[in-house]
């Protein structure tokens, strides 16, 4: 059974200026865009705009919706007695998230120390501009060296001027904090000025970003791992290079965003954030909340195998939907509203119809069901677009009345043949009617890039209706065996040669031929995205020939930023190289003409891959996980993780969720890196100085095939086993972080070729100086005479059966709480 899960806070910034729920509706109701031209505070049009789309480097689309400021924090600086300093150096994202997460908890009404013991889920990708810049910044010493060496060769005051150049880049620049860029500092900075200790991650799905979040919080909460979850969903980064990638694939529209509207002609760009606060529906009755809605079912699901990464499909999309309405014990005939994707691509808005009407064909709906979309008023605003779309159908619940799409006349006639009699687009605030005694419900889609998608089943809350459903927790197998393995680092390319610690001496090259990637495109996909595709697939081996697709998951752990997006930052971005040079050289009395500038421009631009159609699928991190899903035709969920040096372990325990809860019966799970740029390293050791084990950073993929013990069959091979125990996320302590993101894989793979049938044991390492954990048995405990203990004799004490864990930093601390623990056992 699925348990139903309460909101009991939420908290908004969306375009233009809508800084609480409440002002939301309002714009809602009154029909505000928030979409306009873009300032040149948020990108200069006059460097990268043209109405032409295949002028390189420019973009045709100049609308936004975007924000204008992050929110005024200072109003609860005091509320939450909050650091005011520590808070005013955080980056946009951060300031954007934190105002919502506050926003929420008052609207919850709980404190600071309320949400010590729960998780934190944020939905977000394309992380913050300010590492962007930082890097930017830094090629810009080697853009200086090579002017230099063809024109300024002989000059006298050259420190001066490259000085000059660094400092103009320093004031168009955000480079100043270097501690808090690190993608992942996003969620490490959050949680620490907020206390919060329990697990908490940043996961990436593109534009479904904010619904697969909500998706993982429910899994820790039915699993008892946490009492309460804030989620949040965001995208604070309108630089314009996303904007620019995505014209070379005419995804973009060329006026105004008009979703599901005959003339439709593509997205309009946006930001924002939306966050929500959610606990079990028992928990929340039992604490008094006041309960905002009820989850009462979400899926997630991958297309599988399509003819492009980034084209729609309804295969996803109708599972996703489907899921929810199982989960929900519901079916379509049960929805009254569904606050659709509809971006206002013609091509999207018309498969998400087609996926909706399969679900209605399917139970033989006689009632015609109203959708709409928010995206009209405040743009696409991508990991943050189904947030927006839950709490807008949660403030019509509450009105009670059903909210109105903007910017729609009619249906094209392709769009009308696909609804047939079974849906309409709403366009006026009507009377939201109950139907029986049944509370209203909606269906919340959030489909993303890649071909990975979400939906939420949300109901308003019924005192006498909710408190009749059965709060039962999905009981799973806790035994668990790795049955594949796949590797690509800098030694080995398989696990034979990792087991015999075999060194290949190979260059790598990627099998374009196996994978049906066509060469010229191969340098546009980020290394990372091609090693995970290729352990991944040694993983996998023939395991899927006799599995459900749509019962199998991808689950993937690393550190966000792929090289290929940085490099195509600086290309795209190289004009402020120009810019900045030009004014240096002004204030030094110098001038080189507009014809030398743009040349240097232009050949400092190509030593970088131009950018195409096929740019933007091979720049984003979500993307690592959907080639893997659209290559083997996987069907189960697809994302990537990132909790810095942790993001494996934590991939790792959401899928094992997804094996517990039913949901898949087959994982994939890895760990990548394919980012060694010593910019990016720069900022990683800036951030883990104190845990950085060593300083060369590693490329590496090691993924593993999971199944529970009991779906083992004869003919797989069982390369390793382990148990998760019950109500406590699975941990890994990492010896060395050299393959960032990745790292727990790599430590994984070496547990494996030492102790395969004990892979979560924890034990000491030679110089015994991190903290472990002994799990044992009370028999076990008995019998143990501490005197005797050695670390060899730790290793077959521990059981993963265990009724008992001792956390200790060395052989004496063991000893010591060996013995309390006996004073107080027996």
């Amino acid at each position: 059974m699925y348990e139903p899960i309460a909101i009991i806070g939420y908290g908004v910034l969306y375009p233009p200026n809508s800084d609480t729920v409440d002002k939301f509706w309002e714009n809602i109701k009154s029909g505000t865009e928030g979409i306009r031209e873009v300032s040149d505070e948020v990108w200069d049009k006059k460097y990268y705009y043209d109405s032409n789309k295949k002028v390189s480097d420019k973009t045709y689309c100049k609308n936004s919706g975007y924000i204008d400021n992050t929110g005024n924090l200072s109003d609860y600086f005091s509320i939450f007695n909050l650091d005011s300093i520590k808070i005013s150096s955080l980056n946009r994202t951060k300031k954007m998230v934190l105002y919502t997460i506050l926003q929420a908890m008052v609207e919850a009404k709980i404190k600071l120390t309320d949400i010590q013991d729960s998780s934190l889920i944020i939905g977000n990708m394309l992380g913050d501009l300010d590492i962007c810049d930082y890097i930017l910044f830094k090629y810009g010493e080697k853009y200086f060296d090579e002017i230099k060496s063809e024109y300024f060769e002989n000059c006298d005051e050259l420190s001066t001027l490259k000085s000059e150049f660094e400092d103009e880049l320093r004031k168009k620049l955000d480079i100043e904090n270097l501690d808090g860029m690190f993608p992942s500092s996003l969620i490490s900075d959050i949680t620490k000025i907020l206390g919060i200790n329990n697990t908490s991650f940043i996961v990436d799905g593109a534009c479904s970003g904010s619904l697969i979040a909500i998706d993982e919080a429910i899994k820790l909460l039915q699993n008892n791992e946490t009492n309460m979850c804030i989620v949040t969903g965001v995208l604070g980064n309108m630089g314009v290079t996303g904007n620019i990638a995505f014209s070379k694939i005419g995804g973009l529209s060329h006026s105004k965003s008009k979703p599901l509207d005959v003339d439709n002609d593509g997205l309009t760009p946006g930001e924002g954030s939306g966050t929500i606060i959610i606990k079990l529906l028992k928990e929340a009755v039992k604490d008094n909340d006041t309960i905002l809605g009820v989850i009462s079912g979400s899926g997630v699901a991958s297309d599988g195998s399509g003819q492009s990464i980034y084209a729609p499909s309804t295969t996803g999309q109708y599972l996703a939907m489907k899921k929810s309405l199982k989960r929900a014990n519901l079916d379509i005939t049960d929805i009254d509203y569904i606050e659709m994707h509809a971006t206002g691509t013609p091509v999207g808005d018309d498969v998400e119809l087609e996926s909706i009407v399969k679900l209605c064909k399917e139970a033989d709906l006689s009632h015609k069901i109203k959708v709409g979309s928010l995206k009209s008023q405040i743009g696409h605003s991508f990991s943050a677009a189904g947030m927006a779309n839950l709490i807008k159908v949660l403030k019509s619940m509450e009105s009670k009345q059903y909210p109105p799409t903007y910017n729609f006349n009619q249906l094209s006639e392709k769009s009308s043949k696909i609804v047939e009699n079974y849906l309409t687009v709403n366009v006026d605030f009507l009377p939201w009617k109950a139907r029986d005694e049944a509370p209203r419900r909606a269906l919340i889609n959030a489909f993303g890039f890649g071909g990975i998608n979400g939906n939420i089943l949300v109901e308003e809350y019924i005192t006498d209706y909710h408190t009749c459903k059965p709060n039962l927790l999905v009981d799973g197998d806790t035994n668990f065996s790795i049955v594949g393995i796949g590797i690509v680092d800098e030694n080995q390319k398989n696990f034979d040669e990792c087991k015999h610690d075999n060194i290949s001496n190979e260059n790598f090259i990627f099998p374009f031929i196996k994978f049906k990637i066509p060469p010229k495109i191969l340098n546009k996909i980020d290394y990372s995205q091609q090693i995970a595709l290729i352990a991944a697939t040694k993983a996998i081996g023939d395991n899927l020939a006799e599995i459900d697709k749509n019962k199998v998951g991808v689950y993937i752990g690393a550190s966000m930023g792929l090289e290929n997006a940085y490099y195509s930052d600086i290309r795209i971005r190289s004009v402020e190289y120009t810019n900045a040079l030009k004014e240096a050289l002004k204030k030094n009395s110098r001038n080189l003409s507009n014809n030398i500038l743009n040349n240097a421009e232009l050949n400092f631009k190509n030593k970088f891959e131009s950018i195409e159609e096929d740019s933007l699928p091979g720049f984003m991190d979500n993307i690592i996980a959907s080639r893997i899903s659209n290559y083997h035709n996987i069907q189960g969920c697809n994302a990537v993780y990132d909790a810095g040096v942790n993001s494996f372990s934590t991939a790792l325990n959401q899928g094992v969720l997804s094996l517990i809860n039913g949901e898949n019966d087959f994982i994939v799970v890895g760990g990548v890196n394919g980012n060694t740029m010593p910019e990016y390293k720069q900022v990683f050791i800036k951030q883990n100085h104190d845990t950085m084990k060593e300083d060369k950073i590693k490329d590496g993929a090691c993924f593993f095939v999971i199944k529970r013990d009991n779906d083992v069959v004869p003919s797989d091979e069982i390369l390793g086993r382990f148990t998760k125990k019950k109500s406590k996320p699975i941990t890994l302590s990492i010896k060395k972080n050299n393959y960032l993101g990745a790292s727990g894989a790599f430590e994984m793979l070496s547990r494996i070729k030492c102790n395969p049938n004990n892979l979560l044991q924890e034990i000491i390492n030679d110089e015994g100086s991190r903290i472990s954990v002994l799990r044992l048995t009370k028999n076990t405990l008995y019998s143990i005479v501490e005197d005797t203990l050695t670390k060899e004799k730790i290793k077959y004490l521990s059981n993963d059966k265990s009724e008992l864990s001792i956390v200790y930093k060395d052989i004496e601390d063991l000893k010591r709480k060996i013995k309390l623990t006996k004073k107080v056992i027996f």
